[in-house]
This record gives structure tokens, C-alpha cells and sequence, in this order.
């Protein structure tokens, strides 16, 4: 097969790092004799590197983010691809005893209580989580002692101790082990991230091939596995 056979150029949002790594990219590189560069961030960090001129062959972000970059020409829109669904989570230490909340103010209660709550300033969870603090009219109590990353794993703060509660998508949640994934955020505070992924406008030859790896059925299983919701209709993000 003549193909391009310099490194595929990867940049990911950390929701899909677990089956990237895991299982899509050495499947990839097993069957087509390529390196994948990898690279892991917030959508909204992925972008600002790629608007200050670092190349990606192939981006899995936010749905919006795609759309953006393919709007300003540095993405093929016409390549973009429906990744996945992802719910926001939470979870506690593993000394801790889970307990799922399905009210909103039940949920904020033991947010409140805890000795400290991680999020991020940068990934879509802990924007969308920093908007709800505001609506609900507790931000500075909660931010008072929270612990609030500017971007990697929530979770990892449970374990080193920083933080009690951990509040990320789902997946990110599942990509640290050892901690207690209690599950999704009550329906009224929850927030759903579409993902997608597009090629270059200057396209790497095995780009639309790992795109069309990203929706293979070893891909689907992964994904659902962690917590991922495969795109449907597409009218509801919400698993049935």
C-alpha cells in the first residue's frame, strides 16, 4: 500500500485518551506500519495550539471546537466524523463509600460538604460545572476550597489527597485507577459533550483511515466500556 508513512499527528481531547492509547492507536499502527503522535488535552487548549500554528493530521475535540477550526480553514469539514457522547461524572476516594444523588440541591449539599472539590478551569466539564456554581448561587463557598486544575485528571487529586469529590466526563474519570466512580451528575446539572474528529485541509494519506478506525466496532466497544455514549440520531445525547 503506497501511503504516507511519516508519523500521524494526533491531537485528542482527554475524554477519548483511554481508547486511543489502549486500543485504537496500536491496532492503527499495527495494521498500517505507522507512528501515531499522540497528544492529550482540553479542546479549548488543542485549539489555542493549533491557532498558534501547531499542526494536527487528525483533531478529536468538542463537536464545537471542530466545527470551528473547520470553519477558519484549518480542518476539512467535510471529513468530520461523529466520535461519541459524554456525560459528566463524579467520583471519591476508594476509602470512601459512593453515593449517588439524583437531585440537583442533594448533590450541591454534599459538594458543599466536602473537604474539597476538583475540577478544571479548562475542559468542558469544569466550565460547564463552574457555570452551575454560579446558578445555583455557590461558587464561593465550594471555590473556597476547591481545588481547581488548569487541566489532566480530576481524579488524580483523590488519590494524592488534595480533594474528596472529583467532578470530570465520565471517561477521564475511568482513565485513573483506583478511585470510586460513583456516576453521572443529576439530570438537571449535566451537560453533554458531542465529539468529533476531522483531517487536516493538508491531509497526512492514512487520516481518513484513522477516522474511519475511530467508528470501528473494536472502537464502539472501547468506548462504551468507559462510559461513552455512541452517537445515534443524535436527537438525545442521553443513553436510553
Amino acid at each position: 500500500m503506497d501511503v504516507n508513512q511519516t508519523p500521524l499527528r494526533v491531537l485528542s481531547g482527554l475524554a477519548l485518551r483511554t481508547v486511543l492509547l489502549d486500543s485504537v492507536n496500536p491496532a492503527f499502527e499495527a495494521e498500517y506500519g505507522v507512528h501515531i503522535d499522540a497528544v492529550f488535552d482540553p479542546t479549548t487548549i488543542l485549539m489555542e495550539h493549533i491557532r498558534a500554528g501547531e499542526h494536527a493530521d487528525v483533531l478529536i475535540g468538542t463537536e464545537s471546537g471542530v466545527a470551528a477550526l473547520a470553519t477558519e480553514g484549518v480542518l476539512d469539514g467535510s471529513t468530520t466524523t461523529a466520535v461519541a457522547t459524554s456525560s459528566i461524572g463524579y467520583a471519591v476516594p476508594p476509602s470512601h463509600t459512593p453515593q449517588l444523588f439524583e437531585d440537583a440541591d442533594q448533590f450541591l449539599d454534599f459538594a458543599l460538604a466536602a473537604r474539597s472539590v476538583a475540577y478544571t478551569r479548562t475542559g468542558a466539564s469544569g466550565i460547564h460545572f463552574s457555570s452551575v456554581l454560579e446558578r445555583y448561587g455557590v461558587a464561593a463557598d465550594l471555590n473556597a476550597r476547591a481545588t481547581v486544575l488548569d487541566s489532566g485528571f480530576t481524579a488524580e487529586a483523590l488519590l494524592d489527597g488534595r480533594a474528596d469529590l472529583a467532578i470530570q466526563q465520565l471517561s477521564e474519570l475511568a482513565a485513573v485507577p483506583g478511585i470510586r466512580i460513583v456516576g453521572p451528575l443529576p439530570e438537571e446539572l449535566q451537560s453533554y459533550a458531542r465529539f468529533a474528529a476531522a483531517a487536516s485541509t493538508e491531509p497526512h494519506g492514512l487520516a481518513t483511515r484513522f477516522l474511519a478506525a475511530l467508528c470501528g466496532p473494536d472502537a464502539r466497544r472501547a468506548y462504551e466500556a468507559i462510559g461513552l455514549h455512541l452517537p445515534a440520531a443524535e436527537s438525545d445525547p442521553r443513553p436510553s
